[in-house]
């Protein structure tokens, strides 16, 4: 049993991660997890 809730609470967690990532995708905002310098969204607004 124990098993199973672990397997859900960490397929909750993956599903709102991606979530997350596909809105902020799509509102332009910086997804790739630190916003570094090598972030491509970071670049392309400092070209401006």
């Amino acid at each position: 049993m124990m098993e199973i809730l672990v397997t859900i609470i960490i397929f909750i967690f993956a599903i709102y991660i991606i979530f997350k990532n596909i809105k902020n995708s799509s509102k332009g905002k910086c997804n790739c997890g630190s916003c570094s310098k090598h972030c491509p969204t970071r670049k392309d607004k400092s070209d401006n």
